[in-house]
């Protein structure tokens, strides 16, 4: 048993609580959160490993423009290694920009998903909490009607 649900256990026996009661509900919630972060490591590795690429062509690029850059002998030559600098940079900016954008989207859709399937599922407990308490509010005024007429 690990650390801690001991203390758990005992909380819940001086409350006259059955033992199974949180548990149920951790290791639901543990499945939930690794089933969570199997889907997430997929989109996080494909962002990576784009945002790489990404990078090693910018690298590429501007090595190939800086090469250029000291032969340039006239103004034209010049200005042309800028703007191919320039451009360079923007392209990958936007590929980069591109790739962050995938990955929100994703991230969106899973994420999205969960906080959904959770939210159903909070509001599944509080409904069944709520009749269970209500049957409790009932037989609590009906053993109060009871002492009364005795």
């Amino acid at each position: 048993m690990p650390i801690g649900l001991d203390r758990i256990n005992g909380l819940l026996a001086w409350w006259d609580l059955p033992n199974n009661i949180c548990f149920v509900g951790v290791e639901a919630r543990s499945k939930q959160f690794l089933l969570l972060f199997a889907e997430l490591s997929t989109p996080f590795s494909d962002a990576s490993s784009t945002q790489a690429r990404v990078q090693s062509d910018a690298c590429a690029r501007l090595s190939h423009v800086l090469q250029g850059l000291p032969s340039g002998r006239q103004a034209t030559e010049l200005v042309a290694a800028h703007s191919s600098l320039a451009v360079g940079l923007t392209e990958s900016l936007v590929a980069a920009t591109q790739a962050c954008e995938e990955l929100t989207q994703q991230l969106h859709t899973c994420c999205g998903a969960a906080v959904r399937d959770l939210a159903i599922e909070a509001s599944e407990d509080a409904a069944a909490a709520g009749g269970q308490s209500d049957a409790g509010r009932r037989s609590g005024k009906n053993s109060a009607r009871r002492g009364a007429r005795g």
